[in-house]
């Protein structure tokens, strides 16, 4: 949560618009409710989310797009 609340300032400092998810399940909610005209630049994950592992929640960005957006981050 400190991560995600720290990366979530520091990004909103630079202008950036900024949705965090406790878990992968709800990133893949917000991200398919976003729509087609608002779709996301950039979609940061750690290797260990939660509810499911990375390489799960990025077999199921697949689902979404074709080259999805997405950059994985280790520790801390």
């Amino acid at each position: 949560a400190e991560v995600r609340n720290k990366a979530h300032e520091m990004l909103k400092s630079y202008g950036v618009d900024v949705d965090t998810s406790v878990c992968g399940e709800t990133a893949i909610c917000m991200i398919k409710s976003a729509g087609p005209s608002e779709t996301y630049d950039a979609i940061f994950c750690a290797v260990h989310l939660s509810d499911m592992e990375a390489y799960e929640f990025y077999s199921r960005l697949r689902t979404l797009y074709d080259d999805p957006p997405m950059i994985m981050m280790k520790g801390w």
